[in-house]
């Protein structure tokens, strides 16, 4: 099961079904950072980042004290509004780990964020990502 937790004051967030959450809006900035959340292994939703002027994509990735999982954190440089989903290109941002604590620094324009759980056994995996903008 993949789940979405939403960021207070993403204008652009919707719930795991779509549903528009005014309710949590609170101002028109974009929302980080953003939280993507899984609680069985499989591939987290693809987060679109701003790649036109991001100096820098800082993620990390927190796993629960209990259960086991391994992942992997994958990166495209594929603009994900104008590439259909099948013909993204995704790498490893990390490599695959067990660790239950992680954070990462990609330089450069990043286009694309998910997180790929390949095992995971009563377990929840959190993939928070925070982008730097500007001079």
């Amino acid at each position: 099961m993949t789940t979405e937790t939403l960021a207070d004051n993403n204008p652009m967030a919707s719930d795991t079904q779509g549903a528009s959450t005014a309710s949590n809006i609170r101002s028109v900035k974009m929302g980080m950072p953003v939280l993507v959340t899984l609680t069985s292994s499989g591939i987290g939703r693809a987060v679109d980042l701003d790649w036109m002027s991001s100096k820098f994509t800082s993620f990390s990735v927190t796993g629960s004290s209990s259960g086991t999982f391994s992942y992997i954190v994958e990166g495209a440089l594929d603009d994900l509004q104008q590439t259909s989903s099948a013909n993204v290109a995704w790498f490893a941002l990390s490599s695959a780990t067990t660790a239950n604590s992680s954070i990462n620094i990609f330089s450069g324009p990043l286009a694309g964020i998910r997180l790929n759980a390949s095992a995971m056994s009563s377990a929840i995996l959190t993939l928070r990502i925070v982008q730097g903008i500007g001079g």
